[in-house]
């Protein structure tokens, strides 16, 4: 008999008056849609729990564990793929634009600002749940490949 071996995924409500995004003011709206194998940045989850899950599938018989680095991950998502993702969840049109602001708000380089069309600011509050929140169209794209 073959087991059944799940997935495991390691990428991890704002209000309009914010001045700042911030993941906890809108991660309950996007945590039901995060599959439960992803563990990445995520609340109450951990890398040891995702490794115990791993040894639980082992232990079922699975015999293959597969790790991915995404390298560039971060720098490489498409603004208007993930806004119109947030769109589907988040109806206030001013919040929607500060999340924008927030993914163009560029980068400085030699002391001179860069405008970003792409990419989400690393080590950014809001970057771990944008790249999970960006994982939902990639899995989407994935299951109808």
């Amino acid at each position: 008999m073959e087991a059944a071996c799940g997935s495991l995924v390691f990428p991890q409500s704002l209000t309009a008056s914010s001045s700042k995004p911030s993941p906890s003011n809108f991660q309950s709206l996007f945590e039901p849609l995060f599959p439960d194998g992803s563990y990445g940045y995520r609340p109450e989850r951990s890398a040891q729990q995702a490794i115990r899950k791993v040894k639980a599938y082992a232990e079922q018989g699975c015999g293959h564990a597969v790790e991915i680095d995404l390298s560039k991950y971060f720098d490489t998502l498409n603004h208007e793929l993930l806004l119109n993702l947030l769109r589907k969840q988040i109806q206030d049109k001013r919040v929607i634009d500060l999340i924008k602001k927030y993914l163009k708000s560029g980068v400085m380089e030699n002391g001179v600002r860069r405008g970003t069309e792409e990419g989400s600011p690393q080590g950014g509050p809001m970057s771990p749940l944008l790249a999970n929140i960006y994982l939902i169209a990639i899995r989407r794209w994935k299951a109808e490949v």
